[in-house]
Formats: C-alpha cells, sequence, structure tokens
C-alpha cells in the first residue's frame, strides 16, 4: 500500500507545473490503474480483517468514502491531498490553542489582534516584522485624538508605495 501510494505522489510531482488538462490525462493514464490496485487490496484486506478492529474500521471508511478521495483524478485543477489548507490554517488552529492559556481574556484578545495583524499583512504582501517596527516607531508621537487606521497594515502598505512612488 505504501508503495501505490509512492507512486501517486510521484506522480503528482511530475505533474505540478502543467495545465490542467495535462494532468488530468496523465492521472488517467497513470494514476487511475494505482487506484483500481489500492481498491482491490483494500476489498481484500476487509475480508481478512475482524469487523471492529481499528484496521478494520479504517479499511471499511476508506472504502466507504473511496469515491470521493480518487475525483482529484477527474480534474487537474484539484489536489491529491489538502496539505496547502492544513499548512495554511495550521496557525490559527496552533493560535486558539494558545488563547486558552493566555493568562486572561484580554490578553487572549490581544494576542489574536497580533495573528490578524500578521496575518493581513501576509495576505498583502507585506513583512510583517517591517509594519511592526514602523508602528511600534511612530505610535508614541501620535495624539490621542489622531486617526490610528493609518498604522493598519493595508493603509500602511497603500502609504509605504505611495512615498516610493515620488
Amino acid at each position: 500500500m505504501l508503495t501505490m501510494i509512492q507512486g501517486l505522489y510521484a506522480i503528482e510531482r511530475n505533474v505540478m507545473n502543467l495545465a490542467p488538462d495535462a494532468i488530468r490525462e496523465i492521472r488517467q493514464s497513470q494514476a487511475v490503474p494505482i487506484l483500481q490496485k489500492m481498491e482491490e487490496w483494500l476489498k481484500k484486506q476487509l475480508q481478512e480483517t475482524l469487523p471492529k478492529s481499528a484496521i478494520g474500521m479504517a479499511i471499511a471508511y476508506t472504502l466507504h468514502l473511496w469515491p470521493r478521495l480518487i475525483r482529484y483524478i477527474q480534474d487537474g485543477r484539484f489536489k491529491i491531498d489538502n496539505n496547502l489548507i492544513e499548512n495554511a490554517i495550521r496557525p490559527l488552529v496552533i493560535g486558539r490553542n494558545n488563547y486558552l492559556f493566555a493568562g486572561s481574556h484580554e490578553a487572549a484578545q490581544r494576542a489574536a489582534m497580533i495573528y490578524s495583524f500578521v496575518g493581513t499583512c501576509k495576505q498583502l504582501q507585506i513583512d510583517p516584522s517591517a509594519w511592526l517596527e514602523d508602528v511600534l516607531t511612530r505610535l508614541p508621537y501620535f495624539k490621542r485624538n489622531d486617526d490610528l487606521s493609518i498604522l493598519l497594515p493595508g493603509n500602511w502598505k497603500q502609504e509605504n508605495q505611495t512615498k516610493e512612488s515620488r
């Protein structure tokens, strides 16, 4: 099974820079035979495994979801797994767990705001450390009624682009 999985991922490495139609064609010709062998292997193992055992339940679950698991071969835009999404949300999940131990509700809110600012910077392709350094340098010079929204990452980026174009 591991060898078959490795084969599927080898195909994905070879097609990663191709157009979606080309990816679909290669998957149809190369991945489908591997997936058929995998399904046969799973069905055979299910017959030889106790249904209530952990592996028996895992195989039954996999076969139940099989049509969804192989859907990626139908469209070259689909990915074989959800690793990109998992990696993208990992900081949020870790942060959410850390908020439980922030010390107080206010501290957790502050941590969440920092995560939001850093996430916004990344989304806007701003170096978070450059943004934070500039904001912390300028913040003491703001007066009580000054508009702090200029320091938000989107406004900050716009202001810096304007300065650079001069």
